[in-house]
């Protein structure tokens, strides 16, 4: 265990889920057809207390535990590209960042032949047509008529990324102690999987790489070296910066149709809209480049002074700134 020291620098908000005196919890079992996306959320995902659900996806559309074998798989997405993890040996662990590129048909032709050092985990995915990361990438996106993005029992909840993990070892394998940063629905499909838990109060007890900052309300886990980040994993600046830019966007909406309206001044406010959102467009590139850190803090200043110099007819709205180990003890799992 990490000294108190950690501990006390550590601001631990945290208020879900824990395992008390120290002792061992046995993580609660439901069936799946006992479960609904009402009583998922508030009984186990909002409070983040884990669950095993007993039994597959009942959801008409995901059928991959029919229907995922490896004859299947070789067929539908075999020529997938993929960088797949590789340890040294059977004492070694994965999560190092050590990758090989191959095919999903090379690798399965691997573990087949009784390879015990590859492990298909996480995938870079590129980004999507909103310019956000895309939700899956190879070899899902070959398979991607075998489930929803969205099972029934999520609800409302939205998935942020879809893996396929998949390995073979009969001594087993440990993926170490680690946390995500977001909350995790894992269907095992083949194969046993072990999960060793830890609440997130637990993170100043552990042997973390980086100094910890502040463990949210909800789990989520900063560290020092990753500035203000908030409990939904954004970032205050950008958080400024994009409403910045939407009260902008609005103002020179407003201003247009003052123009178009032929109201007095409209024109001189119109000019002012533009400016103000010309700023903070460029301190949004600025911030992508990773430049000038104070310009936006700057900018805001001079727009607030010049705001206040001018005439009440052409006033411009002022800026409105405001989880764990994975063991995997042997056999096959996807």
């Amino acid at each position: 265990m990490k000294s108190s020291s950690q501990e006390r620098m550590a601001h631990v908000q945290y208020n879900g889920f824990r395992v008390h005196n120290g002792s061992a919890h046995r993580v609660e079992v439901v069936k799946e057809h006992e479960l609904d996306p009402k009583t998922f959320w508030q009984k186990y995902v909002s409070q983040r207390k884990p669950v095993l659900i007993d039994g597959h996806l009942s959801d008409a559309g995901w059928k991959a535990s029919a229907k995922w074998d490896d004859d299947y798989l070789r067929k539908t997405a075999g020529d997938a590209p993929l960088m797949v993890e590789k340890r040294e040996g059977t004492d070694d662990s994965y999560g190092k960042g050590r990758k090989v590129q191959m095919t999903l048909r090379h690798f399965l032709d691997a573990i087949s032949s009784g390879s015990d050092q590859l492990y298909l985990s996480t995938q870079e995915v590129g980004p999507a047509a909103d310019g956000h990361p895309d939700l899956y990438t190879h070899p899902l996106t070959e398979l991607a008529h075998d489930f929803e993005p969205v099972p029934s029992l999520a609800g409302h909840l939205v998935p942020q990324q879809m893996n396929l993990w998949m390995g073979a070892s009969k001594a087993g394998a440990s993926s170490g102690l680690h946390h995500d940063y977001h909350d995790n629905i894992y269907i095992l499909l083949r194969g046993r999987k072990r999960f060793r838990l830890y609440d997130p109060s637990q993170a100043p007890n552990m042997y973390t790489h980086g100094t910890l900052k502040l463990v949210h309300s909800n789990g989520r886990i900063v560290y020092a070296s990753q500035g203000d980040v908030l409990a939904d994993g954004s970032e205050v600046r950008d958080v400024k910066l994009w409403k910045a830019r939407v009260e902008a966007e609005k103002a020179v909406e407003e201003a247009e149709l003052a123009v178009k309206m032929g109201k007095k001044g409209a024109a001189k406010q119109l000019k002012a809209a533009q400016e103000q959102l010309e700023g903070v467009l460029d301190a949004e590139l600025e911030d992508a480049l990773g430049m000038g850190p104070d310009d936006f803090d700057d900018m805001e200043e001079d727009l607030d002074e010049g705001e206040e110099e001018e005439e009440e007819g052409s006033r411009v709205s002022p800026l409105k700134l405001k989880v764990y180990e994975a063991e995997e003890p042997g056999g096959r799992g996807a």
